[in-house]
């Protein structure tokens, strides 16, 4: 029967776009496969990886929500099994993407229609500016040297072994650029998956608040474990102003804005409408201790974070509900801008000792 149907350029596009996802599933197979079979890397996390790329290339969602919950706790993983520190994080989001693209090739179906305009125009613009800027990076590291084969031999070596397994070295925007482009990867596969359920995202992102609360009560007994030993109150008060804790992070800074960012998570989901009063009050408290969380990592950028999208939520629910209801949203809105500014100003915990300004300037030059 295939010898007999027509082929059209829809039949030919689609060939190509199978063709291209089994060659993109392959090729990040083998930077995972130097992982998988290195004997430095204990057995039970050589397992995992390869449990989640088997799940990825079986179903996807599953995967993605293993990945949700894992994730997180890469670096806790091979400090709890004594492994060399590999870029454990990395190879378990190259096994998911390995796996889903296989999964993607091998689909039949056609996507469903959605109202929701396509992310692949700005993925593919965002992809073309980091390819383009590690261009320019690779080939001034060049000049003037006259030696291709080398670099190339490098370029391939790192990618193919040393971008999970070595140290980085000169091949540092390298391996930043592809954990840009990781991301990219991921985002073009949960909207694969939405397409097909719109509940799937919602329970990545369940997924994702619940490895931040977990992530949360590592931090907060963290703390408590070591405030044990303390005895008068006044220490306490001490250690708690000054203590900066990030558990599965060694990033303080970086585990305030995990923590930021999954808060809100979890104070959507409590808000969700239609959801049971037992539910809702889970989420409420986890949103509760991810925010506590955030302000004992000590980042005031992630502080602050919190206090803007704040004031967002307060001006947009005052443009859309009621007069009284927007008053009460003020007022309770205003009181945590107020608490949270104090706490970003004159917070004990700036190791530092750079003044506010210093810090909004150095993110506003990131952005």
């Amino acid at each position: 029967r295939a010898m007999t149907e027509p082929v059209t350029p829809g039949s030919i596009g689609t060939v190509a776009g199978r063709s291209i996802g089994i060659l993109c599933g392959a090729a990040l197979v083998v930077p995972l496969g130097w992982v998988i079979v290195s004997p430095v890397v204990p057995v039970t996390l050589r397992l995992i990886l390869a449990g989640l790329w088997l799940t990825a290339a079986l179903s996807p969602y599953a995967a993605l929500v293993a990945l949700a919950l894992l994730a997180p706790f890469g670096s806790a993983a091979l400090a709890a099994f004594d492994a060399p520190p590999v870029q454990y994080t990395e190879a378990l989001v190259l096994a998911t993407l390995s796996g889903a693209a296989i999964a993607a090739a091998r689909g039949r179906h056609a996507a469903a229609r959605v109202l929701s305009p396509s992310v692949a125009l700005p993925a593919a613009a965002f992809s073309g500016v980091v390819i383009c800027s590690l261009a320019v990076v690779l080939a001034v590291s060049q000049v003037g040297l006259g030696v291709r084969w080398p670099f190339v031999r490098g370029v391939a070596i790192f990618l193919a072994r040393d971008y999970l397994l070595g140290p980085a070295e000169q091949w540092v925007s390298l391996g930043s650029a592809a954990r840009l482009l990781e991301g990219v990867l991921l985002l073009l596969i949960v909207v694969r998956q939405a397409r097909a359920d719109a509940r799937w995202p919602v329970h990545i992102l369940s997924a994702t608040a619940v490895a931040g609360a977990i992530a949360a009560g590592m931090a907060i007994s963290q703390l408590a474990s070591t405030m044990g030993a303390l005895g008068s109150f006044p220490d306490l008060v001490a250690r708690l102003l000054t203590s900066r804790v990030g558990a599965n992070v060694r990033d303080t800074n970086a585990a305030g804005s995990f923590f930021a960012m999954t808060a809100f998570i979890a104070a959507a989901l409590a808000l969700t409408p239609g959801a049971r009063a037992p539910i809702r009050r889970i989420w409420i408290a986890v949103a509760t201790t991810l925010f506590l969380a955030t302000w004992l990592t000590g980042s005031r950028a992630a502080v602050l974070s919190v206090v803007v999208v704040l004031l967002a939520i307060a001006a947009w629910v005052a443009w859309r509900g009621s007069r009284r209801r927007s008053v009460w949203w003020l007022a309770a809105i205003g009181v945590v801008c107020v608490v949270g500014a104090v706490a970003v100003g004159f917070d004990p915990r700036a190791m530092d000792r750079r003044g506010l300004l210093n810090t909004v300037e150095e993110r506003g030059a990131f952005v």
